[in-house]
């Protein structure tokens, strides 16, 4: 496999979708990235365009060759958690134009995070062709026994309405963007 995956992308709706059989997921106010840890451990980070960014984002090209195994692909968003745990995105835009000097020490000195939501590839191995909860469940299982302050962590996730409802009129005050609804059966 050679360059960047093209990943699904979400369309806003203005209220949750009818019906039993969802779940939801955060959406997250950063920069999506397609992250593959090669067979030989070497780390590459492209955004939905294709653009790498794993020179920009250092720290998670550590992050993810200390947390995934070789021959995996994850899908993710980068993100910030500024002043008040709140997702700065101007932060993410300032390291992207900040030139490669300062981009290493912001890498040092101001780590990003990286949220993952799904897994393209495992051991060697397609996994898209699984439903979208097998699939939460092999990422579950790829990032357990992370510590809680590591850079890699996973997006969060209910199947629970009245969860899902309560996340719409709270997390917007940390920066999160809203929901993304996928059936069950997806």
């Amino acid at each position: 496999m050679s360059g960047p995956i093209q990943p699904m992308l979400a369309r806003p709706v203005e209220e949750l979708p009818p019906g039993e059989g969802w779940l939801f997921e955060a959406k997250y106010d950063g920069f999506r990235a397609i992250c593959r840890v090669g067979s030989d451990g070497a780390v590459s980070i492209y955004s939905r365009k294709g653009a790498a960014l794993g020179p920009l984002f250092a720290e998670l090209g550590d992050a993810l060759a200390s947390a995934l195994p070789p021959d995996t692909v994850v899908d993710g968003e980068i993100v910030f958690w500024g002043p008040g745990d709140r997702l700065d995105f101007s932060a993410l835009v300032r390291r992207v134009s900040a030139g490669p000097v300062r981009a290493a020490h912001l890498a040092r000195t101001q780590p990003c995070r990286l949220v993952l939501f799904d897994v393209i590839r495992s051991a060697g191995h397609q996994v898209t062709s699984l439903p979208l909860a097998e699939r939460r469940r092999l990422l579950e299982s790829l990032l357990a026994g992370l510590p809680g302050e590591h850079l890699i962590t996973l997006s969060l996730l209910t199947g629970r309405r009245d969860e899902a409802e309560l996340w719409l009129e709270v997390l917007g005050r940390h920066g999160i963007e809203g929901l993304v609804a996928f059936s069950e059966r997806a």
